[in-house]
This record gives C-alpha cells, structure tokens and sequence, in this order.
C-alpha cells in the first residue's frame, strides 16, 4: 500500500483497480449488496450453467428490482455469449450492468445498488 502514497489519486485510483481481482470485485459486491438488503444468486461452477449467463442475480425486495450483474476485471472484455444475454436481459426489460473495480472505486455499484443512479 505505500507505494499508492507517492501517486496522484488518480493514479493511486488506477493501481488499485488494475490489482483487484475478479474475486476480489464479486466479494465486495456481495457483502454490500447484502448489506443493503439485496439477495444473491450466482453460481459456483460456471461450467454446468448456460454460457454467457450473468456472474450475479441480484433480488431487491423493498425496491421491487432485479438486477443482473456481469464483473470483470480492468481489461477484460465480455464474450460474445456474455454480451447475448446482456442484450436479451435489457431487450425483455431486465437491468443489466457491467462493473468493472473502477466502479466499485467510484462508488458507482453503491449508489446503483442503493437506488440512487437516476
């Protein structure tokens, strides 16, 4: 962490970012989503589960919303299945995101997951 000290914010913002892991990313977004009162689905072994299929399902109760999430790291690109069903999701009315650490950082998942991104 001290070699974040020298850096501009930004760049200390970019550092981070690029260090977090994919499992890192979908760790924090859980336990705030579950903070918040959001429950979870995602499931563990992708490999006996459709391709493409979003990493979560978010359920909202209180704010009557479903949210599907697709995470990725700083440059990582989704596949073309993953961008199929981010499609199909937002064509049949569902809300789609792709999150990346940089939105994590941003506060951008807190202020979509408590309600605040209109």
């Amino acid at each position: 962490m001290t070699k974040f000290l020298s850096m501009s914010s930004a760049d200390a913002q970019v550092a981070i970012a690029a260090a977090m892991t994919h499992e890192e990313l979908q760790s924090n977004t859980v336990e705030l989503a579950q903070r918040l009162g959001w429950v979870e689905y995602h499931h563990w072994d992708s490999r006996h589960s459709r391709s493409g299929y979003p990493d979560l399902t978010l359920f909202h109760p209180g704010q009557t919303r479903i949210l599907w999430v697709e995470l990725k790291i700083e440059g990582d690109k989704r596949t073309p299945a993953q961008l199929a069903f981010g499609e199909l999701i937002t064509l049949c009315g569902g809300e789609y995101h792709l999150w990346y650490p940089r939105e994590w950082l941003s506060g951008e998942i807190e202020r979509v997951l408590k309600g605040d991104e209109q």
